[in-house]
């Protein structure tokens, strides 16, 4: 049996792979060169592939985390994808668009992996009050 930190883990495995792919962006984005800065547009796509794809984990292991504070369940599940979905198409359609207008920048391709893991948390936050036990 899994402990129940490891599962809180894998219930939320979208947003940290997000969120990761994230800090690796604006951790290269100093390093690289500005003729270069196109990488990080491919770094942020495999991060947000990984997270569509960590979906599938959160699947399997629906149910309430972190003190009911998020519930992983079919409805945040099929909002993950859609929105997951929707920072890979917008990750592809900048790539060429930022490089013609001269634009490439890594803090882009991060704000879109961190606000899509925020979408992620909303789309699987319980209540937006603190839990019952905090209150005590």
């Amino acid at each position: 049996m899994l402990s129940d930190q490891l599962l809180n883990l894998q219930r939320v495995a979208p947003e940290l792979h997000l969120a990761v792919a994230g800090i690796v962006v604006m951790i290269l984005d100093p390093f690289i060169g500005p003729t270069r800065k196109r990488w990080l547009g491919w770094v942020a796509f495999v991060g947000a592939l990984l997270a569509l794809f960590s979906v599938h984990v959160a699947y399997d292991h629906r149910g309430p985390a972190y003190d009911n504070l998020i519930n992983t369940d079919m409805f945040s599940v099929f909002v993950h994808a859609v929105v997951i979905l929707a920072a890979v198409l917008a990750i592809l359609g900048s790539l060429d668009y930022l490089e013609q207008e001269g634009m490439q920048r890594g803090e882009y391709y991060a704000l879109i992996l961190f606000a899509t893991a925020g979408m992620g948390i909303l789309a699987g936050a319980n209540e937006l009050s603190p839990p019952s036990s905090v209150l005590k």
